[in-house]
């Protein structure tokens, strides 16, 4: 469960930007949350009204405190989309992308981690054998298939990506995105370990006589604590590569790319606009 805890977070900062209709998606949060949290661990019926009503405080938390940012944001976005790549613009938006999943993250374990200290002993060892499976899962996918098969798969989503944001593209961004995917640090297995890390002191936190909230809090909002230093070392690396991509992308945009982007945006700030003033 605390994976996908910590995936609701992502999802209302990052799913949203890439929904078919993000009016509809997250207006059915309340239920596509639960169903995906089923997969780490069952609710107990007696649970489900402390659940649901925490779900509903975060989600309105959400959409009172946050939706505006997220506009606020797509608006600077736009208006530096016709001015030359500024580095430390970019790196603004960067970190505030970061912040906003951040924030979420951390509003995330502050509500539920009271829930969380009453699990049963049987929800426990539920969840600690789903979450096993899940990073097992997760090697098999993306370590155990070798590094150039990962690259091709990370290579396959950024070109869906950008052909999402700009429309179709042109052979000299293709290859820039090729680029991109064979220089970029491989980080599959820095994140499997960050992974196994977290895990192990979820155990530990869950296997102690009392279950304090306080620490799962801080695995909310301490996560950077489970990082190796090569992991960081990665983490920064990768954000540079993706600033030489958008430096170099930038310049090869056609007049009909930055209007599909200009058009994609104007829509994304639409529907935050709306869905922050809507219940």
């Amino acid at each position: 469960m605390f994976l996908k805890i910590k995936l609701i977070a992502i999802t209302l900062t990052l799913m949203l930007l890439t929904a078919c209709s993000t009016r509809w998606v997250y207006n059915q949060l309340d239920w596509l949350i639960p169903w995906y949290l089923d997969d780490y661990v069952s609710i107990n019926e007696f649970q489900e009204p402390e659940f649901s009503a925490a779900l509903d405080d975060l989600l309105h938390w959400h959409r009172t405190t946050q939706l505006t940012l997220y506009r606020q944001e797509l608006q600077a976005i736009k208006a530096s989309i016709n001015e030359p790549f500024d580095n430390d613009k970019f790196e603004g938006h960067y970190q505030a992308f970061n912040g906003f999943i951040e924030a979420t993250f951390n509003q995330v374990g502050k509500t539920f981690s009271p829930l969380i200290t009453k699990m049963t002993e049987q929800q426990k060892i539920e969840l600690l054998e789903n979450l096993a499976e899940k990073n097992a899962e997760y090697a098999e996918k993306n370590i155990e298939i070798g590094e150039q098969a990962y690259r091709q798969k990370t290579l396959e989503r950024i070109q869906d990506f950008m052909q999402d944001a700009l429309g179709e593209l042109s052979e000299q961004q293709l290859d820039l995105l090729n680029q991109w995917a064979e220089n970029k640090p491989w980080m599959a297995p820095d994140l499997y370990q960050n992974r196994l890390s977290w895990q192990q002191n979820l155990r530990q936190v869950l296997e102690s006589n009392v279950v304090d909230s306080s620490a799962v809090n801080s695995l909310f909002t301490n996560p950077q604590q489970h990082w190796s230093q090569g992991f960081e070392a990665k983490t920064a690396l990768n954000q540079q590569q993706m600033q030489w991509l958008i430096r170099k992308l930038i310049p090869t945009l056609s007049e009909s790319q930055r209007q599909h982007l200009l058009q994609k945006l104007d829509r994304y700030i639409e529907d935050f606009h709306y869905l922050a003033n809507t219940t």
